[in-house]
């Protein structure tokens, strides 16, 4: 029987220890999971030895969860792990912030927990050696914070408490400056004539840590002033004498806070020396006031800084403080204190700053609202600031005043910022209709036209290139002979009935491309009724209304419909293509319930017709032409960078750019660009080339061309060839025209017959070439076009901040404008955001 009994307690005691090791039950945690599994050592080996925090890794949140799994020793739902999530989403650092708070709320060293022993973690001293900074507890080890959250800079981490708080009571005693503020920090501190500075003291008015001989006062601690050493003096018999007025013609000698006897009043030296020694610096208005700078009284600043004090922490500022010493010394120094204590602890980071203005710095306080969602009404002279830091002036109509202010208070302060922002933007605006209102709102001057010699404003241009089987021109420019542009009031109409070959290019292979603004008086819904031979295209805002882009006989469609809200307008932008045969094209514009000819009272031009028709604007990050007028590609490599404190593309050895068109001299008359050359390059380098060479980009300067180009060492200065054959003219700025290392302004103009040249340097005429036998350029046709090539020599480092083409001949004030362009405030070719311009 005794047997028996023995084999089964043996058999429930193998049972039970396969039953606790499947379990695994260890320190709370389920082994059987593949965190834990994992973490081994972390969890069974180190568990309650070290501090261990989230690293923010949520990707493992999933299996950390598992660590936490609830065990069942009757084996039931043993692995489902608990939901720990809310534990990681709030608190990168699980349970330290709390712990931390604790340690952070403390405001001295003493009043925190010491440490336990063999505890590796608690609350230890981030000091701060800086009287305008506070030190703060902090969780942490003995080797360091944990940086639960930001701390001051500058500081030092302390794990020994009792150091810590020596030295917070000698920072804190420092402020004992003089005998004179002896009472600056009562019961804590007062001060020793023999160390000539405070000391910590404790309630019998000794000092506490007797053990430095720095802290350790030899006689009396004094902590009253009244008690301080009066100055040295013998009994003169002219402290009796009087002036006519009863007053004594000499004193005794007296302390600095020594009252007048006459006025009751405090020097401005006393006030000074209870300013500094409750913690003011030179840099706060306080001490400047005191110093002789009266005027700070008078400003706006100071008004408001000691006004929102006074709204937010009741201190009360008196302007005796301040210099008339019409007051007793405790409420000066209460005053001073109680400002240096809020520039440190208050909680409002407002108050923080108008205190700080007011103790140790002058420049962090702004009166004006800093939160964006701030709701006026707003002080006047804050609504004025933004104006003028929008670049805004006084004489604008929507300039702040008494009068307008009302109409910014019902705003938040950041549609107030975004208001004036946008105002001044809209003074560059190539819009003349959104840029008049704007240049009489922001700055108060009245614009009744645009520049003239931005040419006209209304009508229409229209580009004309040679039908080439584009079939992918709708989502691009177009790549074949670009011939010229025409300005017409309204748009164009023509049909086989007459003869119509602009530039001579006639009507086989035609493309024309159509681009104007579309401005009624009123908000109206329209559309376009076309009849087109072959195919046609109208976008609108760069969105298609109307696409039938193929070859067909004379068909009529209608556009989508077109809303243009009072006061607006619409981009068009309209394709026309003619191959072969028959031709035609007729636009109507649905007015009044019925299709008609579009009136030319509607019809704005995209850009001016003085602007360039093609554009490189390197400077504003622009790679391609910005008109949308010639396709160009970039060979190699050509990055947007800074040369000479500007923004440019940085053109180096063979890299350059080819532009795909041919083009015809009837479409140009001046090119102009502004180079900055950073080193001499090799012989020769032609900063733009058209030639007719088969060789194209390697063509000889001897073949037909027309070119801009550089001599050997700024030899010549910058020249300009038209050739062909080896013979035409060559003209040459001059030399030491081109030097290195500066931006440079280049204009090549062609006279309007095509028998005469110019070169301008800076807007500066250099050199003229005129002979009316001078028929080289006359109706020709350039196969290849480049910017920046060099045939001798690959040999280049420069930039370009833009390269220009014009269809007319520049007059020196046209060049002189497109000098000014580009880096000055007032740009003729301003930014015009999804316009293509």
């Amino acid at each position: 029987m005794r047997l028996l009994v023995g084999v089964l307690l043996l058999f429930i005691i193998i049972f039970l220890v396969i039953l606790l090791h499947r379990l695994g039950v260890k320190e709370g945690f389920t082994t059987e999971n593949d965190f834990t599994q994992s973490q081994h050592n972390l969890f069974y080996d180190s568990f309650n030895k070290s501090v261990f925090t989230n690293t923010d890794n949520h990707d493992d949140l999933k299996t950390a969860a598992g660590a936490f799994a609830t065990t069942d020793v009757f084996g039931n739902n043993a692995n489902k792990a608990a939901d720990v999530s809310a534990y990681f989403e709030d608190d990168p650092f699980p349970g330290l912030i709390q712990e931390n708070r604790l340690c952070a709320a403390a405001l001295d060293p003493s009043a925190m927990p010491q440490h336990e022993p063999g505890k590796k973690k608690g609350c230890g001293w981030w000091y701060v050696d800086d009287d305008t900074k506070q030190s703060t507890g902090a969780l942490g080890t003995s080797e360091e914070a944990f940086g639960v959250v930001p701390l001051p800079g500058g500081g030092k981490w302390m794990w020994d408490l009792l150091a810590a708080q020596k030295m917070e009571d000698t920072k804190r005693c420092r402020k004992v400056k003089s005998c004179e503020v002896a009472d600056l920090i009562p019961g804590r501190c007062g001060f020793c004539p023999g160390l000539n500075h405070g000391i910590p003291i404790n309630s019998s008015k000794q000092s506490i840590y007797p053990e430095d001989p720095n802290l350790n006062c030899g006689s009396e601690v004094i902590t009253n002033p009244s008690n301080c050493p009066r100055p040295q003096w013998q009994w003169d018999w002219r402290w009796n004498l009087r002036n006519e007025n009863g007053e004594p013609i000499t004193s005794p000698p007296t302390l600095i806070c020594d009252p007048n006897p006459n006025t009751g009043k405090l020097s401005n030296a006393c006030l000074l020396q209870l300013a500094t020694g409750a913690g003011c610096t030179d840099g706060g208005v306080i001490v400047q006031i005191l110093q002789g700078d009266s005027k700070i009284t008078e400003s706006i600043k100071f008004q408001t800084a000691i006004d929102y004090l006074f709204v937010q922490t009741n201190i009360k500022t008196r302007l005796s403080y301040y210099g008339n010493g019409v007051c007793s010394r405790s409420d000066a120094l209460d005053y001073y204190s109680q400002v240096v204590k809020q520039s440190v602890t208050a909680a409002d980071s407002q108050v923080r700053a108008a205190a700080a203005y007011l103790v140790n710095e002058t420049t962090s306080y702004n009166e004006c609202p800093t939160d964006p969602l701030a709701k006026g009404p707003f002080m006047l002279h804050c609504l004025q600031q933004v104006a003028r830091e929008a670049k805004c002036q006084p004489a604008g109509t929507d300039y702040p005043t008494s009068e307008t202010k009302e109409k910014y208070d019902f705003k938040n302060w950041s549609q107030i910022l975004t208001y004036f922002g946008d105002l001044y933007e809209s003074t560059k605006s190539n819009d003349f209709s959104e840029q008049g209102p704007a240049v009489k709102k922001c700055l108060g001057i009245t614009v009744k036209s645009p520049n003239p010699d931005c040419g006209d404003t209304t009508g229409l241009s229209t580009y004309v290139y040679q039908w080439n089987y584009e079939s992918n021109v709708l989502n691009g420019v177009p790549k074949s002979i670009y011939y010229g542009r025409m300005v017409s009031p309204t748009f164009p109409e023509f049909n086989n009935n007459g003869s119509y070959t602009p530039f001579d290019i006639g009507t086989d292979r035609i493309h024309m491309r159509i681009k104007a603004n579309l401005k009624p008086d009123n908000t109206m819904k329209t559309r376009f009724w076309v009849m087109a031979d072959d195919g046609i295209s109208i976008q609108v805002d760069d969105t298609f209304v109307l696409q039938k882009w193929f070859d067909q006989g004379p068909t009529t469609y209608e556009s989508s419909n077109i809303a243009i809200s009072d006061g607006g307008k619409k981009r068009i932008v309209s394709d026309w293509y003619n191959n072969y045969e028959g031709y035609m094209v007729t636009y109507r514009l649905l007015l009044d319930g019925r299709f008609q000819p579009v009136p030319a009272s509607m019809i704005l031009q995209t850009q001016p017709t003085g602007y360039p028709i093609a554009r490189w604007d390197f400077y504003e990050g622009y790679i391609d032409d910005r008109c949308g007028t010639l396709n160009s590609s970039v060979t190699g490599s050509i990055p947007i960078g800074n040369l000479g404190g500007r923004k440019c593309a940085l053109f180096t050895g063979q890299n350059h750019i080819k532009i795909a068109n041919a083009i015809k001299t009837t479409a140009f008359r001046s090119i102009t660009m502004m180079v900055y050359i950073k080193s001499n390059p090799g012989p020769w380098p032609r900063l733009w080339e058209f030639n007719n060479n088969p060789s194209g980009f390697t063509g000889s300067w001897c073949d037909d061309s027309l070119f801009g180009c550089m001599s050997p060492s700024n030899s010549q200065g910058v020249g300009f060839y038209c050739k062909k054959a080896c013979t035409g003219p060559e003209l040459w700025s001059g030399e030491t025209t081109m030097t290195t290392g500066k931006w440079t302004h280049i204009a090549w103009v062609l006279d309007e017959d095509l028998h005469g040249m110019t070169i301008y340097i800076d807007g500066v005429k250099k050199g003229r070439y005129q002979d009316s036998s001078f028929l080289l350029l006359g109706n020709k046709i350039y196969q290849n076009l480049y910017i920046f090539t060099s045939v001798e020599q690959f040999n280049k480092d420069a930039g370009v901040a833009w390269f220009r083409i014009f269809d007319y001949t520049m007059s020196a004030e046209d060049v002189q404008t497109d000098l000014s362009n580009g880096w000055s405030t007032k740009e003729l070719f301003p930014k015009s955001p999804n316009t293509g311009f």
